[in-house]
Order: C-alpha cells, then sequence, then structure tokens
C-alpha cells in the first residue's frame, strides 16, 4: 500500500487471475451450445470476468504511472527544499535563509501544479476501474438472478 492508496502488483495480479479465469471458463464451456442456457451463461460470465480483468491491468499500469510520477516530483521538490506530502507541496519547517524562502516559493506552484495534474490522471483512472468493475458486478449479479449489491451503480448503457 502506498500513499496514493493502492498497490499495482495486486492489482494487476487480481486482474490476471480474472482473466486466466476467463479464458479457462472459456475453454470449459467451449462445447456447451452456445444457444442453451448454460451456453449464453457462461459466455455472458467469461465476458464480465474479461472486463473486469481487463480493467484492473489497465488500471494497474495507471497506478504505476501514478507512483513513478510522484516519486519524480518528490525528487524534484526536494531539490527545491520542499516536501510532497500526500497530495501537497509543502515547506518543511526549520530555519532558512531569504534566499531559500524565495526560491521555494518560486518552485511551489509549479510542483503542486504537475502534483495536481497526476493526481487527476489517478482519479480518472480509479473511477473509470470502478466504473467497469460495477458494471460487470451488475451484469453478473443479473446473469445469475441475483439483486445487485449496490442498486445504484451505473448499468450497462447508462440507465
Amino acid at each position: 500500500m502506498t500513499a496514493l492508496g493502492g498497490d499495482p502488483a495486486s492489482c494487476s495480479h487480481l486482474g490476471g487471475t480474472l482473466l486466466r479465469g476467463a479464458a479457462g471458463l472459456a475453454r470449459t464451456a467451449y462445447p456447451l451450445d452456445s444457444n442453451s442456457a448454460t451456453g449464453r451463461m457462461a459466455a455472458a460470465v467469461t465476458g464480465e470476468l474479461d472486463r473486469a480483468g481487463r480493467a484492473l491491468q489497465v488500471y494497474a499500469q495507471d497506478l504505476a504511472a501514478a507512483l513513478a510520477s510522484h516519486e519524480r516530483l518528490r525528487v524534484r521538490a526536494a531539490a527545491a527544499g520542499l516536501e510532497v506530502q500526500g497530495w501537497r507541496v509543502i515547506e518543511p519547517y526549520g530555519v532558512v535563509t531569504v534566499p531559500t524562502i524565495q526560491a521555494r516559493r518560486e518552485a511551489a506552484p509549479d510542483l503542486q501544479a504537475a502534483l495536481d495534474r497526476s493526481n487527476a490522471r489517478l482519479g480518472r483512472a480509479r473511477a473509470a476501474v470502478t466504473r467497469e468493475l460495477q458494471l460487470a458486478e451488475h451484469a453478473l449479479a443479473r446473469t445469475a438472478g441475483l439483486p445487485s449489491a449496490r442498486a445504484s451503480g451505473p448499468t450497462p448503457g447508462g440507465q
């Protein structure tokens, strides 16, 4: 777990596990008649497992990129005498000279803007993976004839 709240390796592993599960189910269901209820259900489940797995794999890449971006910004901030704490660029406590204060204040806005852009990209990636996983959850619940765990979540087609 990181300060950004996530572990790319775990997300990638789970996504890979779902993709392998979808592929295994597809191989097992291959001999089924695609027009039969069991064949249709297997195809639907395979598709949703694949959707969720792909979404997690993409998110793992986005999270890894965000972590790398944050580390680069942390190094740049340190070189400017600043620190990155969570989502903010801050001036550390301590006695400093006037030129150091001026240099920090000149560097801070650009660093904060870069951090904000990185955080916004990560936020969009989290929203996308959440949306895909909720869609898969609803589709799997419908396929199984069960009510969804989150009745208020998105549905295919935005309905």
